[in-house]
């Protein structure tokens, strides 16, 4: 049977119009075929499968970060193609500048272009698809019925429900009262959370968004997987919940930011399942109680497999075995995040680069020894006198950092040369961990 629909401007930006065409009473888990046609001027004929029912299985693949990477997007749409899933999630960081219009076709359409014709690709907000504009772009072409300030919304799929957050929401109450309300609505038997700001991620950016309040949130309403991207490399972490809470719901952490954009430091951890700086894509299958997901580099080889097994709604032993104590991760993640130091002075022999660091501690619980000092590969070249301490909950923590070179320094971009690195040792609860701090940077003082 075949319809002819109207296609309707519905807004127009830079002399460009873009246009919607309204389907109504489709029937789900059914595939259609369309074709667009203007004036003597028609398209090949497309296809589309509308979303599964809830009892029926589900593939998506998750991916994050191309930026201007467009023959490795290119790739991974190339390969997107191949596996065919019915959904694809993306993490953000769509484009370089957001605000820049001219950037969204060759960053982010074009390459992606043969997927979305017939997948859903639906993304979360990154920060650099805010530059310049807030969001008003990206709004524009992917959230339209949304406000730029609040992009966050979610949807059911099959047996899934997802959610994506707005990454500058960190502490917005109206956005956590919504997702409150939005989980305690689900029904789906799968639930997970995409951003592109990770909760917990080691390598790269050692970004610990909302960590006083979200991770909280994410157990009470038992979501499987939060993903994020931002740091561009693979991280997933073996599921965590506090120590003092065995009977909570076990959140499993990945970062999936191998799109395109330049490749960050991964960094091996125990708590780290598998951690790689390489370009790829995630590939999930849910059938029934279980979830099993292979995580694939360009050229197809296998870089992690895992699956998730629930039964009347609970994970199964093996998986459970995985479980870590989230408490001594909320430690290393605090101080990992806030080893990046900006100096605005130039470290001499005579004279040190002086920093005060300032610890907020809401995040963390019980009381913690700290050993902040030098990474090894800085050692050579700096001297430190070691900071010691104590974080408690709810208690800030601060020291000065001192730091004297032990030969000329000098400055390549906002990078010392040779290379500034801080790491931390710390105790928690009778047990030892290493925070392993990303490069210092040097910003001049304003003048």
């Amino acid at each position: 049977m075949e319809y002819s629909l109207p296609v309707t401007p519905l807004a127009k930006k830079n002399d460009l119009y873009l246009y919607q065409a309204p389907l109504e009473n489709l029937k789900a888990d059914i595939k259609y075929f369309y074709q667009i046609k203007m004036s003597e001027l028609k398209t090949r004929i497309f296809r589309f499968h509308t979303v599964p029912p809830p009892g029926r299985p589900l593939d998506f693949v998750a991916i994050g970060d191309s930026r201007t990477g467009h023959e490795i997007n290119r790739s991974i749409s190339d390969m997107i193609l191949d596996l065919d899933p019915e959904l694809v999630i993306n993490m953000g960081d769509l484009v370089q500048t957001g605000g820049k219009f001219e950037q969204w076709g060759p960053h982010y359409f074009e390459p992606a272009a043969e997927v979305m014709d017939h997948i859903p690709l639906i993304s979360t907000l990154g920060d650099h698809d805010t530059q310049v504009d807030n969001g008003e772009n990206f709004q524009y072409y992917l959230r339209p019925d949304s406000s730029a300030e609040k992009l966050w919304f979610s949807y059911d799929f099959g047996p899934a429900h997802f959610v994506s957050l707005d990454y500058r929401g960190e502490d917005d109450p109206e956005m956590m009262a919504w997702f409150e309300k939005d989980m305690a609505a689900s029904k789906a038997e799968w639930k997970f959370v995409y951003l592109h700001r990770p909760s917990y991620n080691l390598g790269g950016h050692r970004t610990n968004w909302g960590a006083g309040h979200w991770p909280a949130l994410y157990r009470k309403h038992k979501v499987d997987i939060v993903f994020a991207g931002h740091s561009h490399m693979y991280e997933r972490f073996y599921p965590m919940r506090p120590k003092e809470q065995p009977d909570a719901w076990p959140v499993t952490y990945i970062t999936t930011g191998g799109a395109g954009a330049g490749l960050y430091d991964a960094v091996q951890d125990d708590y780290l399942a598998v951690s790689r700086s390489v370009n790829h894509l995630m590939y999930l299958k849910i059938n029934g109680d279980t979830l099993a997901s292979v995580t694939l580099l360009l050229d197809g080889s296998l870089i992690d497999r895992f699956q998730m097994i629930k039964k009347d709604g609970r994970y199964d032993p093996a998986y459970l075995q995985l479980v870590k104590d989230q408490d001594l991760m909320d430690v290393q993640m605090l101080l990992a995040s806030e080893l990046e130091i900006h100096f605005d002075q130039i470290p001499t022999p005579d004279n040190p680069a002086v920093k005060e660091l300032t610890l907020e501690s809401n995040a963390i619980s019980g009381k913690s020894k700290i050993d902040i000092q030098l990474a090894p590969q800085s050692m050579d070249f700096y001297k430190m006198k070691p900071v010691q301490g104590v974080l408690e909950k709810g208690k800030p923590f601060s020291a000065a950092l001192r730091i004297y070179a032990r030969q000329p320094v000098t400055v390549k971009g906002r990078y010392f040369d040779p290379p500034l690195y801080l790491n931390a040792r710390f105790q928690n609860g009778g047990k030892e961990g290493v925070a392993i701090g990303r490069e210092c940077r040097y910003y001049p003082p304003k003048e």
